[in-house]
């Protein structure tokens, strides 16, 4: 999220999202008490690799479909990722060249392409071959997941994965993150019923305000 977007917690298309939370609330759509997912019509759910993709598809709900998180009608659109660790190069390095060097290695479709790692590759080349590599499997039948069974494949559904992994354009910020901690702590009194939605987007405002300056 960037610093300009920061600034417009006390902006109507805020505080209109905050009544549609509520709303999915007081009309009973979600619950704040945790449901087993056979009791509910969605279950939110990362995916962690292609195979992986697939299980997800049935392991929660017979004949069930990947949705992405709901989000405004004018946000950017694209599928949401992250990574499970981060490698930066230093600038002050003496040895760029060869960090440089090391860095293109570790990207290449040699080193993304070892069967045994996990998750989406950042290669494009090695998630095409997985992608047809499971199409191949599908068309064949059952899909072996590696991990004992087999499960049921349509091409639609790698379809629809390749596109999710080419639309990949919003990167994940930290759980951590501050201005995520303020929201979290002042929307309470919003959805309590203590303050309005415009009395807690202007605490919002004014505390992520004060967090940026410092």
């Amino acid at each position: 999220m960037s610093l300009q977007e920061l600034k417009n917690f006390d902006s109507t298309d805020f505080t209109d999202l905050l009544n549609r939370v509520k709303s999915l609330y007081d009309e009973k759509i979600v619950s704040v008490k945790s449901l087993p997912f056979n009791e509910s019509n969605f279950y939110l759910s990362e995916i962690y690799s292609p195979v992986d993709y697939l299980e997800r598809l049935s392991i929660y709900y017979t004949d069930g479909t990947i949705y992405q998180k709901p989000h405004k009608a004018d946000q950017k659109s694209g599928v949401a990722f992250g990574g499970m660790q981060n490698i930066t190069m230093n600038s002050n390095s003496t040895v760029k060249a060869t960090a440089w060097d090391f860095m293109k290695f570790l990207l290449s479709e040699e080193m993304q392409g070892i069967s045994q790692q996990d998750g989406f590759s950042i290669n494009k080349s090695v998630n095409d071959k997985i992608l047809e590599e499971l199409v191949n499997g599908a068309k064949k039948g059952p899909v072996n997941t590696g991990k004992g069974g087999t499960i049921q494949v349509s091409e639609k559904d790698l379809q629809v994965l390749k596109t999710m992994i080419s639309e990949a354009s919003l990167p994940i910020t930290s759980r951590s993150n501050k201005v995520h901690t303020i929201i979290a702590e002042e929307a309470k009194a919003y959805f309590t019923g203590q303050k309005t939605a415009e009395d807690v987007a202007n605490l919002i405002q004014n505390r992520v305000t004060t967090y940026i300056n410092e």
